[in-house]
């Protein structure tokens, strides 16, 4: 039985709403009636589309919305605005059933089969947790324990010895050890260490200059790691430190984690419930919006259901631990935030595929170079070509395989997107994994939880409307509201709303109170000399309101306040019964409250092409009607989820805009036939409800006042719940993407350089390759490395656009096959009339040769041409001649005669027409392709 199953049968029926005076069953009998009414129009509504044969998908729960907003009259709608639901489901009520729609279904579900199977294979695995479970199932149960003596200190020491208390271990799963193996053993860094042992052997040490960067690589992955676990470890699931438990007779505090199964606790307003509970006596609401995403108070009475992270907001009630630890509902949920998953990133991804790709050839076509070099070279003894010969055939074969290798754009990488890490870290935005940067900034669909984001969770007071002529008293209305919120202690949303707006008072005196109801729909309190104060919906209050007034209501209504009425009545409460003669004193219409920063910040995913989508447990109407307020697109489309099956849920994913009802499971799934679609999706979420999806999500935002959970399975948090910096993160994310796009270009150019140059070595029978690690350093260093990190620093806020792989490959792929032009210019010049004496002056040639075409490109690459670039331009150049001129023996430079330099100079010029000239035969053949 699942969770909303178990909730269904534990929860209280509604009941109707107490009737204080005939008037008021009257009135109820009316409500009912209307809503009989709207339920036979929208059942019309679903039999006329049955008969189109397209199956009315969602219109059950769509006429179940309607009639609830009606009957319970928790969110006003006026009449008009029932029409409006009417026309609204009557317009979208045929769904598209094409092969497309179909096929999308299938696909989602078969990989949500395979992730079920993938999960139940998980936790057969997790042996801790099924020992524990096994535990809690075997376990004697005291499903009678008395709310007045509880547990008696045996059975508490029993349960303790047992290891049946509620604790359960926090952090992210990853542990250190896992953190330096991943990073460590990489088939990038194990190629690397198997080419220095041979360089080592040979007493080539000179030559490990590649291992600083395979080493600053691997230790800025390390360390952000490590930062983000610190984290994350610090965090905690629930807030609440300690509970209240009756034991043995008495009443004491406990830590949450030495709770016990079936220990009795005490729960009053405000506080938070620590595990999941069964109501043995008293009645509460809580707020289960941490789990849920419903905002919507909801009673709890004897043998219902409290789910541990929820809240007490009124009310008081001894509860029975029905399940701890792990066991816990929000434990169930919380799990998939332990589990570690670097996003989806493109250039992760893309440098993934190319290490690969290269791998692949690197083995086979280093093997055959060393065997080329070694005949070569060899005397055909064999100790001594290990002894001498093996000095030289060993350095030329690691430059073929270091040259191979683009590890420099591993590096760029890391640094350009850690200094981007740090650079938000400044403006409260917690990056816990590089990548998610990039991800970001390729969105194309964000969803929104409502609650967090959109509002900030609390409601504010809009307008009062005091009707002045009604008060006779001699108290002003705060006094009147003060002193009715003092005497009820309600701590419910709107409570909190008129207390922040009017503030406490003991003016007057209460005699008889009556607390809020979501049943009963307001709170009232007698007061000394002075009469019934009732605070609630207007409806509930006033059986007849009048044109004038109920037009009042439901217009505030219609533009989504919600309105609430203070009212006195002359007389007492007797029997939790109000007196039926009141008066109304003011109509307060209440709002969310919407974050300050949301409309500039949707406006701004609006203009840069990011659609939004609402996923909330709320109900859609309420939700609609925010979203229409902060001017997303599409608001009006919007749809309940509630008692959907998985594959309406997948074929209504990109057909709506809001979705109301929402479960965790579901949100998930949204999450995944929108991606399905080809869509890049970010989610942002608070509250545990929203793991499911975030985890699902290309990159996840949670908002650091939200849970531990959120914050866990989060690939960024905003640690000041600012969700303007979104926007930032954004811009920060397309520079980044932007810029190593352009500089990744010259890292592929040496790499595609350096395969096409071992290919021709190998069949050529007169060349040996002619570099080595350290004659191809100027290239990498100060033509590539250096000025690529410059580069990659540059404001730069263009929308992303193509592929990261196909964007670079298409200015690498020219800038390689340049420089193997200029290298088979020299060889074939040179061919045809010798210039130069032995092998040692070609090397140099070719050394220089690359390395200045590379300096040339690397212009090319700086354009459009500004201070900052001309300047990293020119000093690369300069840097590198000083090299050549003043270490000519470490970077291996042999002299050459000025008639070899000219031509040289000549061949590096040539390149730059070169890439101009392949670049548009490689345009023209796509074209023709």
């Amino acid at each position: 039985m699942n969770e909303n199953e178990t909730e269904k049968k534990q929860k209280p029926k509604k009941m109707p709403a107490p009737a204080p005076a005939d008037e008021e069953t009257a009135d109820r009998a009316a409500l009912e009636k209307a809503a009989d009414e709207v339920a036979d129009r929208l059942a019309k509504i679903a039999e006329n589309e049955a008969k189109e044969t397209a199956p009315p998908r969602g219109r059950k729960r769509a006429a179940a919305d309607v009639t609830e907003v009606v009957l319970e009259k928790h969110e006003h709608i006026a009449p008009q605005n029932i029409a409006k639901t009417e026309a609204q489901i009557e317009a979208e009520g045929k769904l598209a059933h094409d092969p497309e729609m179909q096929d999308l279904i299938d696909k989602v579900m078969a990989d949500e089969g395979k992730a079920d199977a993938r999960l139940s294979v998980a936790r057969k695995k997790n042996k801790k947790d099924a020992e524990f479970t096994q535990k809690v199932q075997t376990a004697e149960r005291y499903y009678e324990v008395g709310t007045k003596d509880g547990l008696t200190l045996k059975q508490v020491a029993e349960r303790t010895a047992a290891g049946l208390v509620n604790k359960t271990t926090s952090g992210n799963a990853k542990t250190y050890g896992a953190i330096f193996f991943q990073n460590l053993v990489t088939f990038f860094n194990l190629l690397c260490i198997v080419v220095a042992a041979a360089l080592i052997a040979t007493r080539n040490a000179d030559n490990l200059f590649f291992l600083i960067i395979m080493a600053i690589n691997t230790i800025i992955s390390i360390v952000l790691e490590i930062l983000a676990k610190k984290t994350i470890d610090k965090l905690s699931l629930i807030s609440a430190p300690s509970a209240v438990v009756i034991r043995g007779g008495e009443r004491a505090n406990v830590p949450l984690n030495e709770v016990v199964l079936d220990d009795v606790i005490y729960l009053e307003n405000g506080k938070q419930i620590g595990a999941d509970c069964v109501v043995l006596s008293g009645e509460v609401e809580v707020n289960e919006a941490l789990l849920t995403g419903e905002s919507v108070p909801v009673g709890k009475k004897e043998g219902a259901a409290l789910y541990g992270g929820s809240f007490v907001i009124s009310g008081s009630c001894y509860a029975r631990v029905d399940k701890i630890g792990s066991m816990n509902y929000i434990e169930s949920l919380s799990a998939f935030a332990k589990r570690y998953r670097k996003p989806n990133s493109e250039i992760l991804n893309s440098l993934k595929l190319f290490i690969m790709v290269v791998g692949i050839a690197i083995v086979p076509l280093g093997i055959f170079l060393f065997l080329k070099n070694w005949n070569m070279l060899g005397t055909g003894d064999l100790l001594s070509d290990l002894g001498n010969k093996g000095l030289k055939i060993v350095p030329v074969t690691a430059g073929a395989i270091i040259g191979m290798i683009p590890s420099g754009m591993f590096l760029l990488t890391s640094i350009a997107l850690s200094m981007s890490v740090m650079k938000l870290k400044k403006n409260n935005v917690l990056v816990q994994d590089l990548y998610c940067i990039e991800m970001l900034a390729r969105v194309n669909v964000l969803c929104l939880d409502k609650t967090g984001t959109i509002t900030d969770g609390t409601m504010t007071v809009n307008e009062i409307i005091e009707f002045k002529n009604n008060n006779d008293t001699e108290y002003s209305l705060g006094n009147i509201v003060g002193s009715l919120l003092t005497a009820t202690g309600d701590n419910n949303q709107t409570a909190v709303a008129l207390i922040n707006n009017f503030g406490y008072s003991k003016v007057l005196k209460p005699t008889a109170v009556l607390p809020f109801s979501s049943q009963r729909k307001f709170s009232a309190a007698t007061f000394e000399n002075f009469g019934t104060v009732i605070l609630g919906a207007p409806e509930y209050i006033i059986r007849d309101m009048g044109v004038r007034l109920e037009t009042l209501v439901n217009e505030k209504a219609k533009d989504g306040f919600r309105m609430v009425m203070i009212a006195l009545a002359q007389g007492e409460i007797k029997n939790d019964k109000v007196p039926a003669q009141r008066k109304p004193l003011a109509l307060i219409a209440i709002e969310d409250h919407i974050r300050d920063d949301a409309v500039p910040t949707l406006n701004w995913f609006r203009e840069n092409g990011v659609a939004i989508k609402i996923i909330s447990g709320d109900n859609p109407v309420t939700v609609s009607e925010v979203a229409r307020r902060v001017g997303i697109e599409g608001a009006e489309k919007y749809v309940s989820l509630a008692g959907l099956t998985d594959p309406e849920v997948v074929e209504l994913a990109n057909q709506y805009t809001v979705f109301g009802r929402v479960t965790p499971e579901q949100k998930r799934l949204l999450i995944k036939s929108i991606k399905a679609q080809g869509s890049n999706v970010a989610m942002t979420g608070d509250g545990v409800n929203d793991i499911l999806a975030m985890k699902e999500a290309d990159c996840a935002v949670a908002i650091a006042s939200g849970s531990e959970a959120a914050r866990n399975v989060a690939h960024m948090v905003l640690m000041d719940s600012n969700f303007a910096n979104m926007p930032a993160v954004v811009h920060e994310g397309r520079r980044v993407i932007n810029n190593i796009q352009k500089s990744s270009s010259l890292f592929l150019m040496k790499t595609f350089f350096s395969i096409l140059l071992t290919l021709f070595v190998l069949f050529l029978p007169d060349l040996s390759y002619p570099l080595t690690p350290k004659s191809m350093m100027p290239l990498e260093m100060f033509i590539i490395g250096a000025p690529s990190m410059a580069l990659a620093f540059q404001s730069n806020g263009n929308r992303v656009s193509g592929k990261f792989l196909s964007n670079i490959l298409k200015n690498a792929l020219p800038s390689g096959l340049a420089l193997i032009l200029c290298f088979l210019s020299l060889y074939v010049i040179n061919k045809a009339h010798p210039l130069f004496t032995d092998q040692a002056q070609f090397s140099t040639a070719v050394m220089l040769a690359v390395t200045f075409s590379g300096a040339v490109l690397l212009f090319r690459v700086c354009l459009p041409a500004d201070y900052y670039r001309v300047i990293v331009w020119l000093l690369a150049t300069v840097v590198c001649i000083l090299c050549v001129i003043f270490f000519q023996g470490f970077f291996e430079v042999s002299t050459l005669s000025f008639e070899q330099m000219l031509l040289v100079i000549l061949i590096a010029e040539s390149s730059y027409a070169l890439v101009a000239v392949l670049q548009t035969l490689l345009s023209r053949m796509k074209v023709t392709g």
